[in-house]
C-alpha cells in the first residue's frame, strides 16, 4: 500500500483528524502517524475505528529523533493538514522545513504561512484547509502522477536549502548589515 505520513504533534489544529478522514477515500493507502501523546493518539484511533479505517491508520507514537528521518524517507507522500483556526494560518510551520529536507512529495493546507514558503505544484500540492475531501484529492493527485510526485520531491529538496541554519544566518546578517548601513551606526 502507498504510505501517507504525518510527523508531529497531534492537537486538533494540526489537522491529523482530517488525514484520518481523507483515508476513507484513498483505497489501499496507509496513514502513518508519528508523534503525539497517548491521549491524542487514542482520540485519533477512535476516529479511525468509527470511520472503518483502523487497519490502515497506524499510530507510532513518539519515536527517537533518529528514526523520524526513516519514517519520512519511506513515505510516498508527506501531509501537513493544518487547520485554519487559531494561530495556524500565520505560524511558522517548522514541520514544513523538515518535510522539504526529506525530499518527498508534500500535500499541505493552503494557509498563508505555508503558501509563503512553498509554491503549489512546485514544492508541494496545496489544498483547501479544513477539508478532508480536498486533502484526499491532493494526495490522490500526487499518488496517481509519478511525474508530478517526482517534480515536487525535487522542488522540495531544492527549496530545503533556503531553510538550513547557515542560509537563515546569512539572511539575518544581510538584514543586520542593511540596518546598520541605513542608521549609520556601527
Amino acid at each position: 500500500p502507498k504510505r501517507i505520513t504525518y510527523v508531529g504533534q497531534l492537537y486538533p489544529l494540526q489537522g491529523v483528524a482530517l488525514a484520518v478522514e481523507a483515508l476513507v477515500g484513498l483505497g489501499e493507502c496507509e496513514l502513518h502517524v508519528v508523534g503525539g501523546p497517548e491521549a491524542d493518539i487514542e482520540r485519533l484511533r477512535t476516529l479511525s475505528r468509527e470511520l472503518g479505517v483502523s487497519g490502515r491508520a497506524i499510530f507510532h507514537g513518539h519515536v527517537s529523533p533518529a528514526c523520524v528521518t526513516s519514517f519520512m524517507s519511506e513515505a510516498d507522500v508527506l501531509v501537513l493538514p493544518s487547520r485554519s483556526g487559531g494561530r495556524m494560518p500565520v505560524v511558522a510551520h517548522t514541520k514544513l522545513y523538515e518535510y522539504l529536507a526529506a525530499g518527498r512529495p508534500i500535500v499541505a493546507s493552503d494557509l498563508p504561512a505555508i503558501a509563503e514558503e512553498v509554491t503549489d505544484g512546485v514544492e508541494a500540492v496545496l489544498v483547501a484547509p479544513d477539508d478532508a475531501k480536498a486533502l484526499a484529492a491532493g494526495i490522490r493527485r500526487v499518488l496517481s502522477d509519478s511525474v508530478l510526485a517526482g517534480s515536487i520531491a525535487e522542488g522540495a529538496r531544492r527549496r530545503a536549502g533556503d531553510f538550513t541554519w547557515s542560509a537563515r544566518a546569512e539572511r539575518l546578517i544581510e538584514v543586520f548589515e542593511r540596518a546598520v548601513f541605513i542608521t549609520g551606526t556601527t
